[in-house]
C-alpha cells in the first residue's frame, strides 16, 4: 500500500481519501511517507479536524469539505509543496 500511495503523490493527485478504523496507524504511515518525500502533510481527522503535521497544529473543521478553506482564511494547496 505504501508504494501505491507514493505513486499517487508523485503522479500529482490533488488529495487522497483514505478510510480506516485505525486512524493513528494511517496517520503515522502517511507522516512517514511525507517525510520520506520531503512533503508537508496536512490531513483531516474526524477527531482532530485539520492537522498540519509539520507545525503540529490543528484547526477544528467538523466537515472535511470545509477543511481546505480553514487554513488561515486561504485555500490550502493540495498537495502541500515540498520544503526547500
Amino acid at each position: 500500500m505504501k508504494q501505491k500511495i507514493i505513486n499517487y503523490i508523485r503522479a500529482g493527485y490533488p488529495g487522497l481519501y483514505l478510510v480506516s478504523h485505525e486512524e493513528q496507524r494511517v496517520a503515522l504511515e502517511m507522516t512517514r511517507i511525507a517525510t520520506e518525500l520531503k512533503y508537508n502533510l496536512v490531513f483531516w481527522s474526524v477527531v482532530d479536524g485539520l492537522v498540519d503535521t509539520q507545525k503540529g497544529t490543528n484547526n477544528s473543521a467538523n466537515d472535511p469539505l470545509e477543511a481546505p478553506f480553514n487554513r488561515g482564511g486561504r485555500l490550502a494547496r493540495w498537495p502541500a509543496r515540498p520544503e526547500g
